[in-house]
């Protein structure tokens, strides 16, 4: 009898042994699962770190061309300009993904009826856009609507101010959003870059009245005389305009076009030759999986070979 006993009870220590391992090993399988999880965080917020890291030394970087550019001009040949590959190997870099002068577009703020109806190719569109930036009138509030629409009355501050007008296409927005910019400054004219401007914002500026297939001749030429006879930009033989007094003779030089084709454009009174806001975009990526991180700042470029100011900086992943 006692010898049962002792067997049914070595029988139980055995269970309640087994058990305990069970337990510890499940235990243990938890605090490993957490523990790899930890690391894996860990190494993600370091990763994260060198990212933000990189994103900023390559805004930074382009900011640094920006400075080094001591001419009196600029145009998509500049050093500035020219998109570059990747600093550093595949998991641990920084890229400049774009520096866009704002001087190539047109400032949303002043643009006329002729300019809003050529960018939207509507007349009640454009009316929509005059409707919101212009002087406050009751026939223009829409209280009833869902959401109820009362116009700002005033220059917009960002680009994404856009989305507050109703009725507008998404290919209306899509086109000022790409042609139009904002300054800090909403009313201050700014000159549009003859060397940078976009083939639409030419023609916007043209306008009918230059007559339309003329006018998108002489705008052909001169978007494809930009980059020179070898089709490359950053080469000796690029066009670009340096003063607007010679701006007729050079563009003449440059597309074999006879001057006066280009005098009317011209003769507009918006261009310039020099940029002075840019919009400076970079990501930075490391580790694997890769951390990633962009950076977007905004500056202004005074006086050749100082430092640009910063107007806005926004980071994001």
């Amino acid at each position: 009898m006692s010898s049962g006993r002792g067997c049914r009870r070595d029988g139980s220590l055995l269970v309640m042994t087994l058990w305990v391992v069970v337990i510890l090993g499940l235990l243990a399988v938890s605090v490993g699962r957490q523990m790899a999880i930890e690391i894996r965080l860990a190494r993600y917020r370091a990763s994260l770190a060198q990212a933000k890291a990189l994103a900023r030394s390559g805004a930074y970087l382009a900011i640094a061309r920006l400075a080094a550019d001591e001419t009196e001009h600029d145009a998509l040949g500049d050093d500035w300009a020219r998109a570059r590959e990747p600093l550093g190997p595949e998991d641990f870099r920084a890229r400049v993904t774009g520096v866009t002068d704002l001087e190539r577009k047109l400032n949303l703020n002043l643009l006329s009826d002729t300019m809003l109806e050529a960018l939207l190719g509507s007349p009640e569109a454009a009316a929509r856009v005059r409707d919101y930036l212009d002087e406050p009138d009751p026939i223009e509030q829409d209280p009833d609507a869902e959401p109820p629409y009362v116009p700002k009355d005033g220059p917009m501050t960002d680009v994404a101010e856009l989305d507050d007008i109703p009725g507008l296409a998404p290919e209306a927005l899509a086109a000022l959003r790409a042609l139009t910019a904002v300054t800090p400054d909403p009313a201050a004219p700014a000159a549009v870059n003859i060397n940078t401007a976009e083939r639409e914002v030419l023609l916007a500026i043209a306008g009918p009245e230059l007559g339309g297939e003329a006018a998108q001749g002489v705008i052909e030429a001169l978007m494809a005389a930009r980059p020179g006879p070898d089709g490359e930009f950053g080469t000796p033989d690029d066009c670009v305009v340096t003063d607007m007094v010679e701006a007729p003779a050079t563009l003449e030089a440059c597309t074999r076009r006879p001057q006066t084709l280009f005098i009317e454009l011209l003769s507009k009174g918006v261009f310039g030759v020099r940029s002075e806001l840019f919009l400076v975009e970079a990501e930075g990526e490391a580790g694997r999986p890769g951390a990633r991180h962009r950076v977007r700042a905004l500056v202004r470029r005074g006086v050749p070979g100082e430092w640009p100011a910063v107007l806005a900086w926004e980071e994001g992943g």
